[in-house]
């Protein structure tokens, strides 16, 4: 297993701007500040699991599901932790995978009339798009029927 996609400043660069973006929305979104520090743990284990899946699979499609599916993981754990809902974990977690970027170029290629790059980069904005909500509802089902499972077996006793 190669590592040749790995640099240590395009993963501080990534880590430390994904940080930022879930701090501005941990405020914005008035998060109550003593569970920042978990969402911040989330935002940076996604980050952490998106950058070594795209450099390993080298497929956006793949990378921010499997990054989503962390997350989801994460907040679904936390949130029976804290007994907070997980939507508090979970939407800081993914915000850093949201293609901004990715569907400011699209809008600006459809404007342009740029059908190429409208192409190219509305494609890669619906994969990212894609994996996100693939992830999250893969694994909020699994929790849902697990939960439903142990409150059925506690029904029973």
């Amino acid at each position: 297993m190669s590592f040749d996609f790995f640099s240590i400043g395009d993963l501080a660069t990534y880590c430390l701007s994904g940080l930022c973006a879930t701090l501005g929305f941990v405020l914005v979104c008035h998060i109550n500040i003593k569970k920042a520090p978990v969402a911040l743990a989330g935002a940076a284990l996604t980050v952490l699991w998106w950058y070594f899946s795209l450099g390993l699979l080298n497929n956006v499609f793949l990378s921010n599901l499997l990054a989503s599916v962390v997350a989801t993981t994460f907040a679904e754990i936390m949130a029976r932790v804290t007994k907070t809902p997980a939507i508090v974990y979970l939407s800081p977690a993914v915000i850093t995978l949201v293609p901004g970027g990715k569907l400011y170029y699209t809008m600006a290629a459809l404007v342009a009339s740029d059908t190429t790059a409208f192409k190219i980069n509305g494609r890669e904005t619906i994969e990212v798009a894609l994996g996100i909500a693939v992830g999250i509802v893969i694994v909020s089902t699994l929790f849902s029927l697990i939960m439903a499972q142990k409150k059925h077996a506690a029904s029973l006793k």
